[in-house]
């Protein structure tokens, strides 16, 4: 027997294993699981993966041999986030081994990691040409895509020649959103909501028409194409299960533009208002391809800033390629539309500072229904549920998907009070990707029993919830993102006459006014944030000054109704620029 016979017998068990194991399989994943094997398999064969379903080659390309120590070094830099070593030694790697489609494979992951766009979508292609993979052609048209959407002047394409529409009335404002109630319940969504409302209060009519996708996207299979929500109407983008939310983002919001101009011409808008999308800035790209066929003004409401939401990983901020891009996109943008809203003082200085003239920034903040979020004591049945009795309680209510949130420095406290002999318990209210992972980090630092994880809860029972709590604690860590977006749930918990405690951020400080409506303490200081809950655990009038003052500030200036008139404005400047000459250039 040949000294490759055995080599070859287990390749041909391993695939036989391999397809026997996807039979199994839900066809949905058969394929996938497949693709992996054979990826795998690849790997070990050195071949770059360039092999048929029957195991022959779909080309003739060939692997050369690589030297595994340069290989495996620069695979464990990537491993352990040291992309500075990673790029350096991918790119020694590509100069010494061009023609090696495992070394393009890496240099890309790389450049994926790194948000190095352009040269990622050009490794891409230079893979995919030598192996013939057509998913590597795919997945170079995604990076392009990325590219294309954040190139200077471009817009969704929309065919044909200029439109111009009469209103149907000064008051009809058609608002492009990525998501809506009831379907997603989340900070953006319900600001939406009540916002919603309270310009319809101030004499406006707003129209609603979420992104294409949404809400097929969250697994929800049936809908209506058209709904009232609150007595607004609310139209939903659909195309079916099989169109491909997943393709080019280019092609996407091209898509997108052309149902929302059937929207357009059936509403016949005075003003639409685009809302930061996932990357920010998309909506308001449609917004502005409407525009220009439409003639209509353009609105653009500025939640926050996502050009670095791609990552994690703060040391890319403001040098990655992907950052900039996205940093640009949304200046440009902000600097296009008619009006910029925005939702923090802070926000509004920095849209200022990237050259957007002041009187074209306002601030409609959020705020707070101050009849739903009234101060209660505490349920007896509840505190029983969670195990809070005589325990004295601190706490979050937010979402659980992004590290930015902070909720380990809610357990390490918890940590410290312990060791301190206090009885204390952090109570945690809400869900999300991160859930399990922050409560392993609550076992792994022994405060499991000390910890209370409530998972999602709905919208209205969230007031009874803040009650539990004898401290609101807002533990964001210190990102730009969290430096300038205020967010919702602080201001419920002060309309609930909440003792605060917030991280020490410009945003926060917003809220804080330190000392006055609520504590700030140095982000990521357990010690800190352990030494303000003691603060207020020891002094009941402290806690109860800062709850009173916060209660009164909500209620004077912080009311959701508030923000009608703030809206009105807003839509009068953007028409008022409309019709002076020259309008849009």
């Amino acid at each position: 027997m040949s000294r490759g016979a055995p080599r070859s017998r287990t390749r041909r068990l391993g695939k036989q294993a391999a397809y026997a194991i996807a039979e199994r399989l839900p066809a949905g994943t058969r394929d996938g699981f497949l693709e992996v094997a054979r990826a795998v398999g690849s790997y070990f064969r050195g071949d770059g993966g360039a092999s048929s379903d029957g195991g022959e080659p779909a080309t003739r390309y060939r692997e050369p041999r690589v030297s595994g120590r340069l290989f495996g070094r620069a695979a464990l830099a990537l491993e352990r986030g040291d992309l500075d070593a990673a790029l350096e030694q991918t790119a020694d790697l590509v100069r010494r081994y061009p023609t090696s489609a495992r070394v393009l494979d890496l240099r890309g992951r790389v450049l994926g990691k790194s948000g190095e766009l352009t040269e990622r979508a050009a490794v891409l292609h230079r893979r995919h040409s030598l192996t013939g993979d057509p998913l590597g052609v795919e997945q170079e048209r995604g990076v392009l895509a990325r590219v294309v959407e954040t190139t200077p002047g471009w817009l969704p394409h929309l065919p044909g020649p200029a439109e111009r529409l009469e209103p149907a009335g000064d008051d009809i404002v058609l608002h492009l959103l990525k998501a809506s109630v009831p379907y997603a319940t989340t900070g953006f969504t319900m600001r939406q909501r009540y916002n919603f409302i309270a310009a319809m209060q101030a004499g406006v009519r707003p129209v609603g028409v979420t992104e294409l996708g949404f809400p097929r996207a969250l697994g929800v299979t049936s809908f209506p194409r058209f709904e009232e929500l609150d007595g607004i109407p609310h139209y939903h983008l659909d195309l079916g299960p099989t169109y491909p939310t997943d393709r080019p983002v280019d092609l996407l919001l091209a898509d997108q533009a052309a149902l929302i101009a059937r929207v357009v011409r059936e509403v016949r808008p005075a003003v639409i208002h685009a809302s930061s999308g996932h990357r920010g800035y998309e909506l308001a790209l449609v917004g502005l391809a409407l525009r220009r066929r439409f003639g209509i003004p353009l609105v653009y409401e500025v939640r926050s800033f996502f050009d670095a939401s791609w990552t994690t990983d703060e040391s890319l901020h403001g040098r990655a390629e992907q950052s900039d891009r996205r940093f640009e996109t949304e200046t440009r943008t902000m600097l296009a539309a008619d009006h910029v809203l925005t939702i923090a003082e802070a926000m509004r200085d920095e849209i200022i500072e990237r050259g957007i003239a002041p009187e074209r920034v306002s601030v409609v903040p959020n705020s707070v229904d101050v009849d739903v979020f009234t101060p209660r004591p505490p349920d007896p049945a509840l505190q029983a549920r969670y195990g809070l009795e005589g325990m004295f309680t601190f706490g979050y209510v937010s979402n659980i998907d992004h590290p930015r949130e902070g909720h380990e420095l809610l357990l390490d406290a918890t940590r410290v009070l312990r060791a301190r002999g206090r009885r204390v318990r952090c109570l945690i209210v809400g869900d999300g990707t991160r859930a399990e992972e922050v409560r392993g980090y609550a076992r792994q630092i022994g405060v499991g029993d000390d910890a209370v994880f409530t998972g999602l809860v709905p919208h209205d029972e969230v007031p009874g919830h803040y009650a539990l709590m004898d401290v609101f604690v807002v533990p964001r860590r210190d990102e730009r993102f969290a430096r300038v977006v205020t967010p919702l749930k602080p201001y419920e918990a002060l309309a609930m006459a909440r003792p605060m405690i917030l991280t020490d951020l410009p945003a926060h400080r917003e809220i804080a006014a330190p000392d006055e409506r609520g504590l700030v303490v140095p982000p990521a200081d357990p010690e800190a944030l352990a030494d303000a809950i003691e603060r207020l655990m020891d002094d009941p009038a402290l806690a109860a000054r800062i709850g009173e003052n916060g209660r009164a500030w909500v209620a004077g200036n912080r009311r959701w109704s508030d923000n009608g008139p703030r809206f009105r404005e807003a839509y009068r400047r953007a028409l008022e620029r409309s019709r002076a000459p020259g309008w849009p250039d």
